[in-house]
């Protein structure tokens, strides 16, 4: 049975046009497969599209001389769960919402002791995040998304 709580910032409202069909998942009205197989083959920019250009950017740092995952891609790892892994009902329930909304690096959460090894990672979401948004990317996109490219790279 779909949750009836919606635990991201989606609770506050439908701000972009991916909130709809994330909020729509959640609640059990749509089903979270993609019909279209691929990679989109249209140009950066283009709704849907922006993903793959990150990708793109993410590679090289996620990758060492061997090619395989790098010490910086743990990195990502560890700081989407940082991000994402304070998130509780009680505080939300009182107004004090949490969770992955990168409050790491947009209310400076980087400078507690528990958060200290990743600050690669926030001056690479940083600079990314600046490159693409005016795409709409979010810093907690960017943190979730560099966490998720991560675990697959």
């Amino acid at each position: 049975m779909p949750s009836t709580l919606i635990r991201l910032d989606l609770a506050k409202g439908i701000t972009s046009l991916i909130d709809q069909p994330v909020a729509n998942i959640l609640q059990g009205i749509e089903l979270g497969q993609s019909q279209d197989p691929g990679i989109p083959s249209s140009p950066v920019g283009v709704a849907g599209c922006i993903w793959y250009s990150v990708s793109k950017d993410l590679a090289a740092p996620f990758n060492g001389p061997a090619g395989r995952f790098n010490a910086v891609a743990r990195m990502a790892v560890h700081f989407g769960f940082h991000d994402a892994g304070t998130w509780s009902q009680k505080l939300a329930s009182a107004g004090q919402d949490c969770g992955a909304n990168g409050s790491l690096v947009l209310f400076n959460e980087i400078v507690r002791k528990e958060n200290r090894g990743l600050e690669v990672a926030v001056v690479l979401a940083k600079t990314l995040q600046l490159n693409y948004k005016a795409g709409g990317v979010t810093m907690a996109d960017m943190i979730q998304y560099m966490a998720a490219h991560a675990v697959v790279t």
